[in-house]
């Protein structure tokens, strides 16, 4: 028979076990949904930043026969979208998708590898959107780079009140999904900037032609009118960061360090706080400067409370 304090025991574990399995379930649910807004925000801004690349896509359709050996398939294209590729097989009447896990997909090169050869007389299909500059991935790299920078020493400050009922500031680093709508345009300048700017190291290796009947191919004038695009949209960036104070030229307010008398050493700084926030005082610490540090190696001497120790 088991007593009533082992049962509250056993009660009380369960009840432990369940709220931390809530807790966790509700965190999960939480990313899951941040990660939805930011994937949803970093898609708009690539098709915003294809608009003004003028790379926004076009529509092809590839066919193929099996006969039990080939696994690779050369696309027509390169630069396919997987977001918005359709692969099926038709045999006979009857056409079935054909699973992701079942094929690999080359997008920069347009190439499908699949996981077994199709039977004889099975035919292959594969539908869907490819793009003339950039794969989606390499887009999604230049996006992430430039909310990094955009982004660079922001934070995102929650006022909660804890379980004990004080309240707190939480502080956490500025992400995509938290980032203001005002500000996407900046972060497409942005990444059109740096995707510009991968173009223009291309075409910096073309040299202009000449010939002997006096035809002048100019080459070259590809490479300064990127320049010039990338001059005009870096202007537009600094004008509209600086009007709204964010980005890279936004204006930032330092704290000096102050050097102590009595023992030559950085009084400590610590982090300003709001009125009502409660817990522990947070140091902050600033970059010294270690441009003329000693790397020789030779120990210093020091005398105790005053230089050196």
């Amino acid at each position: 028979m088991i007593s009533a304090t082992a049962a509250w025991s056993v009660g009380s574990s369960k009840l432990t076990v369940g709220a931390a399995w809530s807790t966790r379930t509700r965190r999960f649910r939480a990313a899951r949904s941040r990660w939805k807004v930011m994937r949803l925000a970093a898609l708009r801004i690539r098709d915003r930043v294809r608009l003004h690349l003028g790379d926004q896509g076009e529509f092809f359709r590839f066919s193929a026969h099996g006969d039990h050996t080939t696994t690779r398939f050369d696309l027509p294209v390169q630069n396919v979208s997987p977001e918005r590729l359709h692969v099926f097989t038709i045999t006979g009447q009857t056409a079935s998708a054909l699973p992701y896990w079942a094929y690999t997909l080359d997008s920069r090169n347009g190439v499908i590898f699949l996981k077994a050869p199709l039977p004889t007389g099975t035919m292959l299909v594969a539908e869907g959107w490819h793009h003339g500059l950039f794969a989606d991935e390499e887009l999604d790299y230049f996006i992430e780079e430039s909310s990094r920078l955009h982004t660079l020493n922001r934070s995102v400050v929650k006022r909660v009140r804890d379980a004990n009922g004080f309240i707190r500031y939480v502080e956490t680093p500025m992400t995509l999904d938290a980032l203001p709508e005002l500000e996407h345009q900046l972060l497409v300048y942005l990444a059109t900037i740096e995707a510009l700017w991968a173009l223009s190291v291309d075409a910096s290796t073309d040299i202009d032609v000449s010939t002997a009947d006096g035809t002048m191919l100019p080459r070259s004038q590809r490479f300064q009118q990127l320049r010039q695009e990338i001059d005009l949209l870096t202007d537009k960036y600094k004008e509209q960061a600086a009007l709204l104070n964010v980005g890279l030229y936004a204006i930032e307010q330092l704290t000096l360090r102050r050097v102590s008398y009595t023992t030559g050493r950085l009084v400590p700084v610590f982090k300003a706080r709001e009125y009502d926030a409660t817990g522990r005082p947070i140091r902050m610490l600033p970059t010294i400067d270690g441009r003329d540090v000693d790397d020789s190696g030779i120990p210093s001497p020091y005398w105790p409370g005053t230089w050196g120790f």
